[in-house]
């Protein structure tokens, strides 16, 4: 099975889009999460990463959400690369290994 490099959210850059493809921690803080919007496949673009000296923001659909670096660390993504095939080969790729799930 292929395997994605996957990063904390919080380790994002200012401008840096992805996909959210894992939310970690305790039942009750994913359904927080899912309560603000960010649920796994959701597309985001960080506006504002903290770096762990305040909130990050993020843009998730058309909601802005700020995170503290905490909850970011919990929220696994897959950042987009520059080029376009390459994010398309690596969404396939994530595709492929849900559907095998």
């Amino acid at each position: 099975m292929d395997q994605l490099q996957l990063y904390p959210l919080s380790t994002l850059i200012n401008g840096q889009q992805g996909i959210v493809v894992k939310l970690s921690g305790d039942r009750k803080f994913r359904e927080r999460l899912l309560m603000m919007g960010i649920y796994i496949g959701s597309h985001f673009e960080v506006i504002h990463n903290g770096q762990g000296n305040g909130p990050s923001l993020i843009m998730v659909e058309a909601s802005r959400i700020a995170l503290d670096h905490g909850m970011a660390q919990y929220i696994l993504v897959l950042p987009s690369p520059k080029q376009d095939s390459a994010w398309d080969s690596a969404m396939t790729r994530l595709k492929r290994i849900w559907s095998l799930s």
